[in-house]
């Protein structure tokens, strides 16, 4: 049997910086509480985007955290809350109060009426839109991978054990001057073991109005960047119609 692989051409705008060169010139000590609506500490609560790579950062049992960073913003977010953008301030305390999602728990479920576009190693399905266009799927060797373009913009979709860490990217986040994100989560069962899986959904816009979006998971997303405002309504109408395949 012959083994076609095909090349996925991925489409970024372009940076002129590099992500070192967007560090903050010194490091910044940052100590701070996060806690819910009713003052109640958040335990737990992920602190990404230090550009500690893949070292984790939790809130403790009081809701507090301790970070030393030259990232100029990060992020905090705990599943079934909207999550927090933080620029990073002068060294010094902060408090955040994290508003609940009001899209917390459980994930879309896919209409039997619908006609989607996926991938057989996923899990995401997305609806079919007049001037969205699924082009072919490439492989590689633990992962998937296909664009939903329109225009001359697009989606880029992979799935795969390699694909994601399930985050948006440094760079997009400390872009961003606008950020949104919610993240959901459920519980899925696998051979009589529960998991919890969580689901982030991220956007921003950068100082040149330019904007991009993450959908995904661990293993699974799909993005766009470096899309005007004008073209990013039809992507965000076909990621919006995003469900889950039971």
């Amino acid at each position: 049997m012959k083994l076609t692989i095909l090349a996925v051409v991925i489409l970024t705008s372009v940076r002129a910086q590099t992500l070192k060169e967007e560090l903050l010139p010194q490091v910044r000590h940052v100590s701070g509480l996060v806690v819910d609506q009713s003052g109640h500490p958040i335990t737990g609560a992920q602190v990404d985007h230090t550009g500690a790579g893949f070292m984790s950062i939790q809130t403790g049992a009081s809701g507090e955290f301790d970070v030393y960073t030259r990232a100029p913003a990060f992020v905090i977010r705990k599943g079934g809350y909207e999550s927090a953008f933080v620029r990073t301030p002068e060294d010094g305390e902060i408090r955040l109060t994290l508003q609940p999602s009001p899209y917390a728990t459980g994930f879309p479920a896919c209409s039997s009426t619908q006609k989607y576009e996926s991938l057989k190693a996923g899990q995401f399905k997305f609806p079919r839109l007049d001037g969205v266009k699924a082009n072919q799927t490439g492989r590689d060797v633990d992962y998937l991978a296909r664009t939903y373009s329109s225009g001359k913009s697009s989606i880029t979709h992979g799935a795969g054990p390699s694909w994601s860490k399930g985050l948006p990217s440094d760079s997009d986040v400390w872009h961003s001057i606008r950020y949104q994100e919610t993240v959901r989560y459920d519980q899925v069962i696998v051979d009589s073991v529960a998991y919890f899986v969580l689901i982030t959904d991220a956007r921003g816009e950068d100082r040149g109005g330019m904007r991009w979006r993450y959908l995904g998971e661990f293993g699974e997303s799909a993005s766009y960047h470096g899309v005007s405002a004008k073209a990013s309504v039809l992507l965000d109408r076909f990621m919006d119609g995003w469900c889950v395949a039971r």
